[in-house]
């Protein structure tokens, strides 16, 4: 019996018709994901910020000597940091404010031997830890727009504030963790083990974000020229469920469109 060539197209349109219904199907699935991520992540800066208004009502306790092994206990709290000796410039690149092109001035420094009794068997113990210190302009005039200003001095202290390099992860399909320039005190992202790796040092996963001008000892402050307008970890939970909202609306439209071609297919050709 012979077959005619609508009936050898009809299985062909068949699938097409259900694999574009379930690419729908998995694109809302893929956009609801999204969307509770974006939760989460309001839900995680919702309760850093509590946390810093928790350990801002404490009094920034004076540190001479700061291990590797403190600095989980102390993320989030302030600390007056003195520096025995004056830590090397790094310098964080593509760091915009207000429009204006520039970086983050950044200083290593070392951490203090760990104490007697604490051993890690997985990794050495750290060396040193990355201090943001704030933002500068580029300078046309300059190789690669670093300005070799605002180095502390020994002797300083800082007002500093430990956090988690996870705050300040960047994504790896955008910068990702390549050095800037031509030279390992220029960087794009802050990722302690690429930047150990590179450097030669032995990075902590925290950060020192430097709240003020530094202070002499004489109790003078120390301007350097650097912008500290910080933004807080609250400030981007608005921003995270407007993103949310944004995926839901994705999700309920993929299923709707599913639906409705589902529907209108099952009644044009009910066989």
């Amino acid at each position: 019996m012979p077959v005619s060539l609508v009936d050898q197209k009809a299985p062909v349109r068949a699938l097409s018709k259900w694999l574009a219904v379930g690419l729908l199907v998995v694109l809302g699935l893929f956009t609801a994901r999204l969307g509770l991520w974006q939760l989460d992540r309001a839900d995680e800066k919702r309760d850093l910020a509590q946390k810093r208004q928790l350990a801002a009502s404490k009094a920034p306790a004076a540190v001479e000597h700061l291990a590797a092994e403190d600095l989980p206990a102390l993320e989030g709290q302030g600390l007056r940091l003195r520096l025995s000796q004056s830590p090397n410039n790094w310098y964080l690149d593509s760091r915009s404010y207000k429009g204006q092109a520039g970086m983050y001035v950044l200083a290593v420094v070392p951490l203090s031997l760990p104490r007697a009794g604490y051993a890690r068997d997985d990794a050495p113990s750290p060396s040193h830890v990355l201090l943001l210190r704030g933002w500068q302009a580029k300078d046309p005039r300059q190789a690669q727009g670093i300005q070799e200003r605002g180095t502390i001095q020994a002797g300083e202290s800082l007002l500093v504030r430990v956090e988690s390099e996870r705050e300040h992860a960047a994504s790896r399909l955008g910068l990702g963790d390549r050095v800037a320039g031509d030279h390992l005190r220029h960087w794009l992202v802050i990722d302690s083990q690429v930047m150990g790796e590179k450097s030669g040092m032995r990075l902590a996963p925290f950060v020192l974000r430097q709240l003020e001008a530094a202070v002499d000892a004489k109790g003078q402050a120390v301007e350097d020229g650097l912008i500290r307008d910080w933004p807080e970890p609250a400030d981007g939970v608005q921003k995270h469920k407007a993103y949310a909202l944004q995926w839901f609306l994705f999700c309920t439209l993929s299923w709707m469109l599913a639906l409705v071609i589902a529907l209108r297919w099952r009644v044009t050709d009910p066989a």
